[in-house]
């Protein structure tokens, strides 16, 4: 579900700055880069998860995860008041 909603959408010219958790510096993503790092975060989550639910590290996986997704709709966002 999440790939028909990618697709919808591209903003490849723009930069994305996304600093997320153990980073030492904020990262710029383009659109291809952003979906792809959102797919890995939330598969990092859910192995994670399932490893163990109470684990402290899947809420900052999940935080990550919130960061990249926000980012990306917010480009989006801005892609389609430009058009």
């Amino acid at each position: 579900m999440m790939q028909k909603f990618f697709n919808q959408f591209h903003f490849s010219t723009s930069q994305i700055e996304c600093k997320l958790s153990g980073e030492e510096e904020r990262v710029l993503y383009n659109d291809q880069e952003l979906r792809k790092k959102i797919e890995e975060t939330r598969q990092k989550m859910y192995e994670a998860y399932e490893h163990n639910p109470d684990d402290p590290q899947v809420l900052t996986i999940s935080q990550d995860l919130d960061v990249l997704l926000n980012k990306y709709n917010q480009a989006v966002k801005n892609t389609q008041n430009v058009k």
